[in-house]
């Protein structure tokens, strides 16, 4: 539906190319596109899940307990997944106020709403790369591996949404890129040249 919109947005501007579009009229054309989505991003994590007999990211709930019944019982008992999200890089047009729409000249310095990141979706059913259960130990079971997808989601979730990590920055930067070259059509279009920058948060 997204697509759509832009195409029919595009499909507007050979009625209006080499000629100057009024101010009240660029932002009425921005905002009608709502929510604009600029790349969708699709990450991976993999995970393990095994006895808590050890202090690490899976086993969480050591404690002597775990630890003296792992060491009297033969056999593993270890599975490994992997989980798989998409994220989108959005920005929200109806933001865009007159106020970020200055028209100097021949010259249109338009400022974009801040590039935001949500998730589309997430795998219900983890990825099953291995799994083992030998001698004295008990079957993995489902609840075990549901609460270790939702563990391992909300990680990447934090990964995703850590500003000094490189996959928020280099999503965010695309997203920019890709805005910057969509607008500055649009406006060269009606014959402005475009200064384009876009709200940050502190």
């Amino acid at each position: 539906m997204n697509k759509i919109l832009i195409a029919i947005f595009f499909c507007l501007l050979g009625c209006t190319a080499c000629q100057h579009t009024d101010k009240p009229s660029i932002k009425e054309k921005i905002n009608s596109i709502n929510e604009l989505e600029l790349i969708v991003c699709t990450m991976a994590k993999t995970y393990t899940l095994r006895d808590a007999y050890d202090k690490d990211v899976e086993n969480d709930e050591f404690n002597f307990i775990n630890w003296l019944e792992h060491s009297v019982k033969k056999g593993d008992r270890i599975g490994v997944y992997g989980l798989r999200r998409s994220y989108s890089a959005y920005i929200n047009l109806n933001d865009v106020s007159d106020n970020d729409i200055i028209v100097k000249d021949n010259t249109i310095y338009l400022t974009l709403p801040e590039i935001k990141i949500k998730t589309l979706g997430n795998d219900i059913i983890p990825i099953v790369y291995h799994e083992r259960v030998t001698g004295l130990r008990f079957d993995i079971e489902e609840s075990e591996r549901l609460a270790m997808r939702n563990k391992a989601s909300s990680l990447l979730d934090k990964e995703i949404a850590d500003k000094t990590s490189t996959l928020f920055p280099s999503m965010k930067q695309q997203a920019k890129d890709k805005a910057r070259g969509w607008f500055s059509a649009m406006l060269n279009s009606w014959g402005y040249n475009t200064v384009i920058t876009f709200k940050e948060k502190p």
